[in-house]
């Protein structure tokens, strides 16, 4: 679906949105590598607290109007990728193993569930702005 949008059309910011669809994909990048760390540090039974994440500052400290959005693609697709094959190597012990994250305490299995809605959540937004 993204590969079918124009550089011009992931550049424009519609009413309400506050992002543009460019945007929206560099901040499915952060939150892939944001809790992927989470899920490794949890899966490895680091009980350090991690900082929460503000992801208005994310997506206004790094520019994502530069990039092609068929190189974000690329990019959102490896974090993905990396995320996935970290999760299908851990053992079984780890998916339950919790950790604290900007105050909230969350297991291995959540943070993969997150993941995934996630992406959903943002790609059915774009599918509406696209039609």
């Amino acid at each position: 679906m993204l590969s079918a949008a124009s550089e011009e059309q992931a550049s424009v910011l519609h009413d309400p949105y506050t992002w543009t669809i460019k945007q929206v994909v560099g901040h499915m990048i952060d939150v892939e590598k944001v809790f992927g760390y989470r899920a490794h540090r949890f899966a490895c039974n680091d009980l350090r607290p991690i900082l929460g994440m503000e992801q208005n500052d994310f997506v206004d400290s790094l520019d994502y109007e530069s990039p092609l959005l068929g190189d974000m693609v690329v990019e959102l697709k490896c974090s993905r990728r990396r995320n996935w094959c970290f999760l299908k190597r851990i053992p079984e012990t780890a998916w339950s193993r919790t950790g604290t994250a900007d105050g909230n305490v969350m297991s291995v299995r959540a943070i993969a569930y997150i993941l995934v809605g996630h992406v959903s959540h943002h790609l059915e937004i774009i599918k509406k702005r696209l039609a």
